[in-house]
């Protein structure tokens, strides 16, 4: 859980945000005999007593609280995360192929949905993802749509039945992908171009189906070498993104084995976190770890910023696009005072004990 949060991780909750939006205090060490327990001044949950009794200095301080948040290993040891929770309830999943058609991008660009048939109403929606198979069009005519609706808990529930063989019902694009290796045409030629697409809609069928988080997300199977990436774009710009991904790809001249897939989340309160625009779109390229692929991916960013759209990148997958520039473009005065947090709590000795080349590749070793 905490890597997942310490990289911004975001899943697809466009009413709440990523993961580390449910943490309010952070239980640092960061020195051999020193530790803290963060949290946010605007929003104190523990008291002083509780510190105390972990043998921990308590700071309260907004801006330290939203730099540790993500901040991928380099704030010291983290010794334990305080979750707030809410009550257990339920979530009514549905996945089907759409025309990416008027209503479709609508939804995509807007979180308006009312140009879509939904199987419940728009209000209860929580979760909204969209596949995109390039190698059946750029654009294709049809996306895979993920739908899941809030509802609530009743003693009653039993949890879906699923085949551990296939990716379950809130997989990502990695675990499609993942699940499609095996299956990948060799040669990986034009001829194969349908199969491919065929076995890929067989790992997207539809359903409807109710389940806990932990019943939906369950821990998948990613196996092999995958290629992963992750771009946040600001919503109003993500059918612009999009069309660029799709673009690049048709002149590209090499088939591969990939999806696109955006989720749309809430923004962030993190410093650095990836999901800085409120609400982000987030586009992910999945498909087996090539050079051609890599290629690829670092086309799709480069015209991305040509094209002057601005995004972030997943600080826990593919981003060597990453520059201390880029991240000084994407982020602004925020990594100014995410370094000064950083100063602030770990002693220069300390700070070498938790720097790495990642960090002095993109700007935030000092």
């Amino acid at each position: 859980m905490v890597g997942a949060v310490s990289t911004g991780t975001h899943g697809s909750a466009f009413k709440f945000g990523a993961t580390p939006e449910f943490v309010v205090g952070i239980h640092l060490i960061t020195g051999p005999s020193t530790q803290v327990y963060v949290q946010r001044a605007s929003y104190p949950v523990v008291q002083p007593s509780f510190a105390a009794a972990l043998g921990a200095e308590l700071i309260n301080d907004d801006t330290l609280f939203n730099a540790a948040l993500v901040s991928f290993g380099s704030f010291g040891i983290i010794h334990g995360m305080l979750i707030e929770t809410r009550e257990l309830f339920l979530l009514h999943a549905y996945r089907s192929f759409q025309n990416f058609d008027a209503g479709l991008k609508q939804a995509m660009s807007t979180l308006n949905f009312s140009g879509l048939t939904l199987p419940q109403p728009a209000s209860e929606l929580y979760h909204f993802q969209v596949y995109f198979n390039p190698n059946e069009g750029t654009p294709p005519e049809e996306a895979a749509v993920v739908l899941m609706f809030e509802g609530p808990w009743t003693e009653a529930y039993e949890p879906p039945a699923w085949d551990d063989a296939e990716p379950g019902p809130g997989a990502s694009g990695l675990e499609i992908i993942a699940a499609l290796i095996g299956a990948i045409p060799d040669p990986l030629t034009e001829v194969a171009r349908p199969a491919l697409s065929a076995q890929l809609r067989a790992r997207l069928k539809p359903y409807a189906i109710t389940g806990t988080f932990k019943d939906l997300f369950r821990g998948e199977k990613a196996e092999g070498k995958l290629f992963v990436s992750d771009i946040g774009i600001p919503l109003s710009r993500s059918l612009e993104a999009l069309a660029i991904a799709f673009d690049t790809y048709a002149h590209f001249g090499t088939l591969l084995p990939m999806d696109c897939m955006m989720r749309f989340v809430k923004g962030t309160q993190a410093l650095l976190g990836y999901t800085k625009f409120d609400p982000t779109c987030t586009l992910e390229i999945d498909a087996p770890d090539t050079p051609q692929m890599r290629e690829y991916a670092n086309a799709v960013w480069t015209n991305l910023e040509q094209a002057g759209i601005p995004f972030t990148m997943h600080w826990g997958k593919f981003n060597w696009f990453l520059t201390p520039a880029r991240v000084q473009n994407m982020y602004g005065e925020n990594v100014q005072k995410w370094i000064e947090s950083r100063e602030t709590l770990l002693s220069p000795e300390v700070r070498q004990v938790f720097t790495n080349d990642f960090l002095r590749s993109v700007g935030l070793a000092t």
